[in-house]
């Protein structure tokens, strides 16, 4: 794995430019920004992270466990105009081998369905090589 190193020179107008369109959102699971200050917001969010019935809408361990698929809310976009509030991890024991976004539950409830569905038909030896090859 390589390093880089990169020194980056911008004027004040730019930065602040750049700055405003990286600015963190929280999100409800309808894909609704939070109400109030940051701190409300993010106060807010942080009790919604901690109910799983709001957080996690699929776990699917397949092949005895060797792989997982895992489907949650994190309710955190950098962009506010997209947020995708929803994730779907693949591992392959504890190693991330793919990471699907999406802006809406039913479509992240989709997308889980789909790759279970796909892995589960390759088969435990193929789905785990094209997981580890795609990584």
């Amino acid at each position: 794995m390589r390093r880089l190193d990169a020194t980056v020179s911008v004027e004040d107008g730019e930065l602040r430019e750049m700055k405003s369109k990286l600015t963190t959102v929280f999100f409800d699971p309808e894909g609704k920004p939070y109400k109030g200050t940051r701190r409300e917001q993010l106060e807010q969010w942080a009790r919604d992270s901690q109910d799983d019935s709001k957080h996690r809408i699929a776990l699917d361990e397949l092949f005895e466990g060797k792989v997982i698929v895992s489907t949650v809310w994190t309710g955190i976009s950098g962009y506010p105009s997209l947020p995708e509030v929803w994730e779907t991890a693949v591992f392959v024991g504890v190693v991330l081998c793919q990471m699907t976004k999406y802006t809406s539950q039913s479509d992240a409830k989709k997308g889980h369905d789909e790759i279970v569905t796909e892995l589960k038909s390759l088969g435990q030896v193929e789905a785990i090589e094209k997981l580890q090859r795609d990584e």
